[in-house]
């Protein structure tokens, strides 16, 4: 899997941690939200909605202490008129594409498991999410991705 971006991406200014049992959390609110449209929206738990623009990402930096073989968790939530948006999440150079389901509202989250990538090397990674593919009028909102480590 590609993800093309048009213009420059930058270096993000703060770098994630990873957590001491090996989770890697990049949630909305830690996000730098790169587009025409989408953005950080919301009360107590922020997410990433108003994603009408395919070609809009967010993207993180995370420091992994700790590499191995992690689960992919997207937690999101889809209107009735926006499900099948298909979307990528990179980590370093790993990718796993998801699509959205119908979750009966912008404020009703699903959390889905994509399979799993490998991190083989401490070090700084950048993380993003993008979307590919949107049939209906928004991408999705988008709360957290949470790479869970797996036992080898």
């Amino acid at each position: 899997v590609v993800a093309e971006v048009s213009g420059t991406v930058e270096p993000l200014a703060a770098t994630l941690v990873q957590e001491k049992d090996g989770t890697i959390r990049l949630s909305a609110a830690d996000a730098e939200v790169i587009g025409e449209s989408a953005k950080i929206e919301g009360g107590k738990e922020l997410n990433i909605g108003f994603w009408t623009n395919v070609n809009d990402f967010a993207q993180w930096q995370v420091r992994v202490d700790k590499p191995g073989a992690f689960e992919v968790e997207v937690t999101y939530a889809c209107d009735t008129n926006s499900g099948d948006s298909e979307y990528v999440v990179v980590i370093g150079n790993q990718a796993v594409v998801g699509k959205t389901e119908v979750t009966g509202s912008w404020t009703n989250y699903r959390t889905v498991s994509l399979g799993g990538i490998r991190i083989n090397d401490p070090g700084v990674l950048n993380a993003m999410v993008r979307g590919l593919r949107k049939p209906g009028l928004a991408v999705m909102n988008l709360r957290s991705v949470v790479l869970k480590p797996v036992a080898e």
